[in-house]
């Protein structure tokens, strides 16, 4: 049976990521505390679970079939469908820019933006998910022996530590590494691996998640805004948002996932959906240009032109390039 809600999250996820970057630049350059700068502040800041919700979805998807796969024919088809295509866009993007005069020209520099993902805001996700994808075996030996409630509390720890030390060690690079979002992962694997179960529990807790979320929303986007907290704790209040954020977002798509992926719009950013996530900051990129060009500087029409040059090309150029794929 198909689950359309998992599809719906995706989308929901996709359409997020978009909205993140498109209002970093009224976020930053409106004058602070005015009522349009805390609207979009604050619709900004309640945003930034999407990665975590990606790494939790991936975690359920790997474990909802029942049927086993081999190591090697898994790693190769993640690199084929997931490394590969970043490999391409990687590049494409460091030749846009190498041609737009932001860089020399250097393989080795290629080369390591490749490695780090840091050459556009939203490359670190494939970096991560790798991470996740080559340690396969050890996921497969945890949701077979490892208890789901144990199994989470130790990567919760893992994640909560990681959050404290591991920023010693990778600096600016440790949301990277795989154990920063450790949690998320797991949670996934043991709700692919106990779906049904999983599925109906939150469906019966939907009041209380929909409560913890409003709740942990108004810190999460009160304490961004003052910044009066030190950053292990603000990581820690943002971890647990993102828990909410991520399950209250599952309750929607449960509730609207058959009706809203009938509609062919909405199936089809669910199939472009990765090359959606690879491909819109370029297109941001070019339209920040493009506006530069012709002297557009106030930040509503910057806004507005951002908003609907990079849904629209992105989502309709990748979609196109779906379909064209499967034909």
């Amino acid at each position: 049976m198909k689950k359309y809600e998992i599809s719906l999250l995706n989308v929901i996820l996709c359409l997020l990521v978009i909205f993140i970057h498109i209002s970093s630049e009224p976020v930053t350059k409106l004058v602070s505390g005015t009522v349009t700068q805390t609207v979009i502040f604050s619709a900004w800041k309640a945003s930034a679970f999407v990665v975590q919700g990606f790494i939790m979805l991936s975690g359920a998807k790997l474990y909802l079939s029942e049927k086993k796969e081999k190591y090697l024919p898994y790693i190769l088809a993640r690199f084929t469908k997931i490394y590969i295509p970043y490999i391409i866009a990687v590049t494409v993007y460091y030749m846009f820019f190498f041609d737009h005069k932001y860089y020399p020209f250097s393989l080795k520099d290629l080369g390591m933006y490749i490695l780090r993902g840091d050459l556009s805001a939203q490359f670190y996700f494939v970096v991560v998910i790798m991470q996740y994808y080559l340690l396969k075996k050890l996921w497969d030996v945890m949701v077979a022996k490892v208890p789901a409630v144990l199994g989470i509390l130790v990567s919760l720890v893992i994640s909560i530590l990681g959050i404290f030390f591991l920023g010693n060690v990778f600096g600016m690079y440790n949301d990277r590494v795989f154990t920063t979002y450790l949690v998320y992962w797991v949670i996934g694997c043991y709700i692919g691996k106990n779906y049904d179960r999983f599925k109906e529990i939150i469906s019966k807790s939907k009041i209380w998640i929909f409560a913890l979320y409003a709740i942990t929303a108004v810190a999460e986007i009160w304490l961004g805004y003052l910044r009066i907290l030190p950053y292990y704790i603000s990581e820690l209040i943002h971890m647990l948002y993102c828990m909410c954020a991520i399950f209250t977002c599952y309750n929607i798509a449960i509730k609207l996932g058959e009706k809203a992926m009938k509609l062919p719009p909405v199936k089809a950013i669910d199939s472009a959906s990765y090359y959606i996530y690879l491909w819109h900051v370029l297109v941001l990129t070019a339209t920040d240009m493009k506006m530069t060009e012709y002297a557009i500087s106030d930040i509503g029409t910057r806004f507005a032109i951002r908003t609907l040059s990079t849904y629209l090309i992105t989502i309709l150029l990748c979609a196109w390039y779906v379909r064209t794929k499967k034909k």
